[in-house]
């Protein structure tokens, strides 16, 4: 990285994936060309799942080759049949993976404060050709998982997690990968602990574990034939050595992404057209995203801000603007809240040791922009 957080074209991107040191990843790396075991569940990834098991919060966990095939994989091991509530504001691949399931995605609206599906949106939404509720811990921050939880029981409804962006964050010390019936985790390069590709999902049930690593193995079990629909989604020993590695700086890169984003906060506190999603009390965040709702009165600003931005040379991202909505899904009431949100969020450049000149320049940017 050049001087002031700039990457080799001079700009400031939007994330830096930390990655390991040589020194750190050579002895893995040799030991894993010495065996030439490179996947089909070697003993790096199953070192891997071991460690995320207490950082994930269950004992079943099972690697998958990117984010988007754990939560396919989970919602098939579920069994899953019918219609799924899941959230208006979301990246596609929530949607994509119910449709690749054969499953009709149902869209709920979410709650103000932090972006996560709003339960009484959920309840009104529940027929009875609803099977599950597929919540998201929007931006890392933890949807209500009493209040869903609470839902899917009287309805008698599974219940997963889209935690894509959600490792390392805690509800008063729990993981919040601790709850529901599943949880699907992302470990691509841009999230704040990865693998460069990869994903997991965790479950307190040993069968849908089971099921998962029988699926991303083409659906082969120990005898009998394949599951017609196996497919090939399994992390290999080199993913899993740098998520390995990774995993043991976690606190070090959500430190520096809490300091980075108390910045960009202090900085910008006094400007009514810019609000900051931050953490409840309760939650120990990892800060996956430095997240800004810009307003000036009721006009959305971020369109605009983004603009600035990227003529200044600083990338920057409208999660999740309109064009994210996926075509097919069901919407059968308003959800102004995430269409309001839709409008106005931009995601601001974070990661572990951002200079503290660049978070500077990009608040002085946004200020100017928003003013």
């Amino acid at each position: 990285m050049t001087g002031g957080g700039l990457d080799e074209s001079g700009r400031i991107p939007l994330v830096r994936p930390r990655v390991p040191s040589y020194q750190e990843w050579s002895p893995l790396f040799e030991d894993i060309w010495a065996s030439r075991r490179l996947t089909n569940d070697g003993p790096v990834l199953r070192r891997f799942e071991a460690a995320l098991q207490k950082e994930l919060g269950w004992d079943n966990v099972a690697a998958t080759s990117n984010g988007t095939m754990a939560l396919q994989l989970a919602c098939r091991a579920l069994r899953l049949n019918g219609e799924v509530i899941t959230s208006a504001f979301t990246f596609p691949a929530t949607v994509q993976a119910l449709r690749w399931n054969g499953l009709v995605p149902v869209l709920a609206d979410v709650e103000a404060r932090w972006l996560t599906l709003d339960p009484a949106s959920v309840a009104a939404l529940v027929t009875p050709r609803t099977c599950a509720i597929l919540a998201v811990h929007t931006f890392g921050h933890p949807a209500d998982v009493a209040g869903l939880q609470s839902i899917a029981s009287r309805f008698g409804l599974a219940l997963i997690y889209d935690a894509a962006p959600a490792v390392g964050v805690r509800i008063d010390g729990v993981p919040v990968t601790a709850f529901g019936d599943a949880s699907a985790v992302s470990f691509h390069a841009t999230k704040v602990m990865h693998t460069v590709e990869g994903g997991a999902v965790c479950t307190p049930h040993d069968d849908v574990a089971e099921a998962v690593r029988r699926l991303r193995n083409f659906g082969l079990g120990e005898s009998d034939g394949a599951d017609e629909y196996g497919t090939n989604a399994k992390m290999n020993e080199l993913q899993a050595a740098v998520g390995l590695l990774l995993l043991q700086t976690l606190d070090m890169e959500v430190a520096g992404r809490a300091k980075a984003a108390a910045v960009y906060r202090d900085l910008l506190s006094d400007l009514p057209s810019v609000r900051f999603l931050w953490p409840a009390d309760s939650v120990s965040s990892n800060h996956a995203y430095a997240v800004a709702r810009l307003r000036a009165g009721t006009a959305p600003l971020a369109d605009k801000v983004g603009r600035f931005l990227d003529r200044h040379g600083i990338d920057s991202r409208r999660y999740f603007s309109h064009r994210y909505r996926g075509r097919g899904t069901l919407c059968p009431n308003p959800t102004p809240v995430a269409d309001a949100a839709a409008e106005d969020v931009l995601c601001l450049p974070l990661w572990g040791d951002i200079p503290l000149g660049a978070l500077r320049r990009v608040a002085g940017l946004v200020a100017e922009a928003a003013a």
